[in-house]
């Protein structure tokens, strides 16, 4: 069973009425690591337009990136991603991902993190997120 952090008893009265879905752009997103930040960040994406109903994308979960086995069978089976991945690359390379968050576990932020070195694009540009250990990068072509 999935518990969801946010319910629609909590929007405040302006957040009465939400655009109709049909009208959002499908936005993919992908999140790198399953631990507690990770859960978290999945459950707000799959809560958002209940607090942000203007908000003109629809946030759907479609890969995670995780070593752990427990948590990419989660990521599929509670959290609802559409696949999993032990290797944090081949989400960075699925074109379905539109949004990365990237939500290391806290005991990895305080060393020399992995996505300070990765690269976001064939060219080899460097990460622009290189400096905060909690991002979110938003592909340009969406």
């Amino acid at each position: 069973m999935v518990t969801h952090i946010f319910s629609a008893e909590t929007r405040s009265p302006q957040c009465s009425k939400e655009q109709p879905a049909t009208t959002r752009k499908p936005l993919g997103i992908g999140v790198t690591s399953l631990g507690w930040m990770g859960r978290l960040h999945s459950h707000a994406y799959a809560n958002v337009v209940t607090h942000l109903p203007d908000l003109q994308v629809a946030p759907r979960l479609v890969a995670a990136a995780d070593p752990s086995e427990q948590a990419r069978a989660d990521a599929l089976d509670i959290l609802s991603f559409e696949r999993a991945y032990a290797d944090y690359r081949e989400l960075l390379a699925d074109l379905k991902v539109g949004a990365v968050s990237i939500a290391p576990p806290t005991s990895c932020t305080t060393r020399s993190p992995w996505w300070r070195s990765q690269p976001t694009s064939p060219s080899g540009s460097k990460s622009p997120w290189a400096s905060t250990p909690h991002s979110l990068a938003i592909r340009r072509s969406i």
